[in-house]
């Protein structure tokens, strides 16, 4: 199995994931407090890649959640983190609900998070 690097901020976000889904605003706030002289845009690409590197690593699952839970998108991961991208530099800002995706953190997720300390 490829060997995944995690940084902080990676950590944050999965061990933010295993209380409930996360939407796409809380990974930002996570990458705010721990870059809080970002720019917008320093702050997009932070949470971009962070989200990008986890969902290759399937250790989170990018969808919708929908009054009948969570619904899974089709898309890879890199499809799933351009199409947050995208919809970030439309709206010009950080997505909030319902405008973006929300994160299901994964079983192999869940053993990077409970793995690392």
């Amino acid at each position: 199995m490829l060997e995944i690097q995690l940084n902080e901020l990676d950590r944050d976000i999965l061990r933010t994931a295993q209380a409930d889904w996360i939407g796409v605003w809380i990974a930002a706030g996570a990458a705010e407090a721990h870059e809080p002289d970002s720019s917008p845009d320093e702050l997009r690409e932070l949470v971009i890649a962070s989200t990008r590197k986890l969902l290759r690593a399937q250790f989170l699952r990018a969808g919708d959640l929908v009054r009948a839970g969570f619904v899974p998108w089709t898309t890879s991961p890199d499809e799933s983190a351009d199409r947050i991208n995208a919809k970030w530099l439309e709206l010009g800002r950080v997505p909030n609900p319902p405008e973006s995706a929300w994160f299901e953190l994964t079983e192999a997720g869940r053993e990077a998070v409970t793995g690392s300390t």
